[in-house]
């Protein structure tokens, strides 16, 4: 049976052997243009949207959960305003010379490069589907042609839907707490170009790789390589779930079925199935080049630290973007799933580079003796880019700390996600007060804002900013 959102897969998976011309089959099931094209890219700056009346739309509105919201996407979002009128009071923002908080929005629509999507069955056609749940409830919605999706993901899963179909594979029951597929993974970072390199991981109900598993992932495979003959088909990994939860990923618990890249490549870093990933790349890519101009004296040699590096994206753009020599960067991560793709990215860094940097991965909490640790590196420059909860005690002592022995950094770098733990950790840093329990009570503050700036990654997202703020030591 055929709907408006759904593809069958008798049709499409007659594979390569009828399938001589990948468009005109492609225009005929999925709506989508495979020919080879010139690559060119969408917009070769990042697209700003600068009235308030921003939106997107999605024939899935409001019945899937993905978007709280769609119109007037920055007045309509209250931790905008919020943090304008926090940064207007610290900054005095209405003296002559003085800028109003900026905000950038970036694309409304295509910027999504990573999704995690449900498989359940189709309330409507009775078929294994993907898509996401409804608000509020655990009845998936097939979300076939989302709008904030990166194409490559809205496509490729049209393809494993009818892969999924045609080899009767069964999508999960919570309630019955049986089936065989129950979340997928898509990875498609390169917001460039309309078909990007794709990364997926299937999420399969077993402790090991099923013969059933392993024809899924191999014919869907195969079915992309014959449909996209220009472009590399994409490596398929699965991840074994039998846990009685809603988390999606067990930990340590991937394989690589079909394909052979290990890690997909986005701006440049590394990234595995299970890997901390932004999902806007593009306005990720932004605030990665804030970053270096705002560095970028051409004077003097820095020593880095990266504080809660994750995969490195911030450590490793500046080894590779900056004009100012850098002569080491340390970067601290707390989980040892990381090592790995960062030594891949390290490698690529510095094969790529005429001289490249001391570059240097700890596995340790980022608030591990962290003064010792800033002493101990001649640290220059700190970058944290803490989980939403904020720096956390030990960090925020180590940076607070007098440092009139000009042994600790003189310049912070302070990426975060959540605008609320931002501004708690402000007080701590720039007044030396803090209204968090158990934190430091009546240190000096140490440091002075020097510029910031905010990064809506997820438009259709409530209370959602990124925010940058670089702040210099107080001397």
């Amino acid at each position: 049976m055929t709907t408006t959102t759904t593809t069958t897969s008798s049709s499409l998976l007659s594979l390569g052997s009828k399938i001589r011309t990948p468009y005109s089959f492609a225009k005929r099931n999925l709506n989508f243009s495979f020919k080879k094209k010139p690559e060119k890219e969408f917009v070769k700056t990042t697209w700003r949207r600068t009235t308030l009346s921003a939106m997107i739309e999605c024939e899935h509105f409001p019945e899937c959960s993905g978007c709280t919201h769609v119109d007037n996407l920055l007045e309509n979002n209250p931790v905008v305003a919020q943090a304008r009128t926090f940064f207007r009071s610290e900054r005095g923002a209405n003296k002559e010379g003085e800028k109003e908080f900026h905000i950038s929005l970036g694309k409304t629509a295509k910027y999504r490069n990573k999704a995690k999507l449900v498989c359940r069955r189709n309330e409507e056609t009775g078929e294994i589907d993907l898509g996401l749940f409804k608000k509020n409830t655990h009845d998936m919605v097939p979300i076939p042609n989302c709008a904030i999706h990166h194409p490559s993901i809205n496509l490729y899963s049209k393809v494993l839907i009818a892969v999924l179909r045609d080899l009767n594979v069964t999508p999960y029951d919570e309630k019955r707490l049986k089936g065989d597929l129950r979340y997928v993974q898509f990875v498609a970072p390169d917001f460039s170009k309309k078909i990007s390199n794709v990364q997926i991981t299937l999420v399969w109900n077993d402790v090991k790789l099923t013969k059933l598993c392993s024809e899924v992932c191999e014919k869907f495979h195969a079915t992309c390589a014959s449909l996209f003959t220009d472009y590399p088909p994409p490596s398929v990994f699965v991840n074994f779930n039998v846990s009685r939860n809603n988390t999606i990923f067990e930990r340590n618990a991937f394989e690589l079925v079909a394909g052979t890249d290990e890690f997909i490549l986005a701006n440049d870093i590394a990234y595995g199935p299970g890997s901390f990933m932004q999902g806007n790349l593009e306005m990720h890519l932004e605030t990665l080049r804030d970053i270096a101009t705002e560095l970028d004296d051409g004077e003097q040699t820095l020593n880095i630290v990266d504080l809660f590096s994750g995969s490195g994206a911030i450590g490793f753009y500046l080894a590779k973007e900056l004009k100012t020599r850098v002569q080491s960067i340390e970067f601290v991560e707390i989980s040892p799933d990381v090592q790995r793709n960062w030594e891949f990215t390290k490698n690529k860094i510095m094969n790529s580079l005429p001289s490249a940097p001391k570059l240097h991965l700890t596995v340790a909490p980022a608030g591990t003796d962290a003064k010792a640790f800033f002493q101990k590196k001649n640290c220059d420059v700190v970058i944290v880019n803490p989980p939403r909860k904020g720096c956390g005690k030990e960090v925020l002592e180590a940076l607070t700390n007098d440092s009139s022995d000009n042994l600790g950094p003189s310049v912070l770098v302070y990426v975060s996600c959540n605008f609320k733990t931002f501004a708690e950790d402000y007080e701590t840093l720039v007044h030396g007060e803090s209204k968090v329990e158990g934190a430091i009570g009546d240190s000096k503050g140490q440091w002075k804002l020097r510029k910031a700036k905010g990064y809506i990654y997820y438009p259709g997202s409530l209370n959602c900013i990124e925010t940058l703020a670089i702040f210099d030591r107080k001397r």
